[in-house]
């Protein structure tokens, strides 16, 4: 059978239109697809010649989603470019300059063009996280679909694993194979990598002749109807709260008493710092990630193992790329005595995770403050505050990396 070039799929009209490797089309109109009753998106086209799915939004605009094709990996896929990570007022930011609901300074546009820019030429890649997700679905009003938009749109699939299991392999890592506590894959194409649980692509029936062509598409449909199945969703579902808000206030909350703790007994840094290191091992523990991940053991986290690891546990997470700036992280909070927030918790996760794996991080400038102040953690990001200073991160990283290039 000929090889399939490129799928267009117009949820409106039901029409397929196929094109094959040797140029020759089909055009069929479905008897019906329940997909075009509940999606917001209407029009989808797989180009296998570009490598990548392309989905029209809601507002007119097109996000590009980079297919994991045959033959091809993720760091196949990043090969020579930087990932710079956003925290999620700087995605806002960049919204406003692409849709012009709000001013922006001028240097932050500008810097919004370039970044534009350089992901069209694949020079860079701007990753979404589960905190992105979450926090673009509680917004409500007209600059939901805006903001929406320019998550999907430069992302282009890229995804950022949850730091539940960034931090999960870099300590089963340091227990099982005493190795170099640094976990791989971290900025992937895999669907639904930014979530802590699994969620296993469901697998659709599809009406003749549908049916026969995405047979030969298997290995992509399940990026394909992740994709498409959360791209709708931050479009426009409303996220249900289920009691997370409450249990960020706990979590907030026991925060703050554990800083009133260290202040009234004038706890020295020392201390604090074994007092922050238990907190985030607490914190894994409540979450209930200490448990079995995909490829580990049922031993890895028992409790005879982490008793036999905890002697070297301050060693061994200082010299972890996540862990070890979220420990430092964690120590700088309960230091300063600044009052805890819930959404402390996302942004300590989340930032501290990026900033020990991407080129650039840019965010708030509290944590990135507290990040610049880490002490004694493994090499990671640039650290910036703005899409002008991100952007500043991303030249030199150009710098350095044409430096070792002539050099070798």
């Amino acid at each position: 059978m000929t090889a399939i070039r490129s799928i267009e799929l117009d949820l409106d009209t039901l029409a397929v239109s196929v094109e094959y490797g040797d140029k020759t089309t089909s055009r069929t109109v479905l008897p019906e697809l329940p997909l075009a009753q509940i999606s917001t998106i209407r029009r989808l086209r797989l180009d296998f010649a570009a490598g990548q799915l392309l989905l029209r939004l809601p507002n007119g605009r097109v996000a590009p989603v980079e297919l994991r094709v045959p033959g091809y990996n993720d760091a196949a896929l990043l090969a020579g470019r930087f990932v710079i990570y956003l925290d999620q007022n700087m995605w806002s930011t960049l919204a406003a300059a692409r849709h012009g609901h709000r001013q922006v300074s001028k240097k932050d546009a500008a810097a919004a063009v370039l970044l534009a820019q350089l992901v069209e030429e694949r020079r860079v890649v701007l990753p979404i996280s589960s905190s992105h997700f979450l926090e673009t679905g509680r917004h409500y009003g007209p600059n939901r679909v805006p903001l929406a938009s320019t998550l999907l749109e430069p992302s282009r699939g890229w995804q950022m694993r949850h730091p539940g299991i960034i931090g999960l392999h870099e300590m089963s890592s340091a227990l099982t194979n005493g190795r170099t506590p640094v976990q791989a894959d971290i900025f992937t194409l895999e669907p639904n990598a930014t979530f802590l649980q699994d969620f296993p692509p469901p697998k659709p029936e599809y009406p003749e002749p549908l049916s026969a062509i995405m047979s030969q598409i298997g290995d992509v449909m399940s990026q394909v109807i992740a994709a498409s199945g959360t791209y709708d969703a931050v479009i426009e579902s409303p996220i249900p709260d289920e009691g997370g808000a409450a249990a960020l206030q706990r979590w907030a909350a026991a925060q703050d008493e554990v800083v009133k703790m260290l202040e009234k007994d004038q706890a020295s840094p020392d201390y604090v710092r074994r007092v922050a290191l238990a907190r985030l091992l607490a914190d894994y523990g409540e979450q209930g990630i200490l448990r079995s991940g995909p490829g580990l053991g049922p031993d890895v986290f028992s409790q005879d193992s982490l008793k036999a690891w905890l002697p070297q546990a301050p060693k061994e997470i200082a010299a972890m790329p996540y862990l070890g700036r979220l420990w430092r992280l964690t120590y700088a909070r309960l230091r300063n005595g600044a009052p805890w927030k819930p959404g402390d918790l996302a942004d300590i996760h989340n930032l501290a995770a990026a900033a020990g794996y991407a080129t650039v991080v840019a965010g708030e400038k509290r944590t990135i403050g507290d990040l610049r102040s880490a002490k004694q953690v493994t090499p990671g990001a640039y650290l910036a505050t703005s899409l002008s200073e991100a952007v500043v991160g991303v030249l030199r990283a150009v710098v350095e990396q044409a430096a070792k290039v002539a050099a070798a």
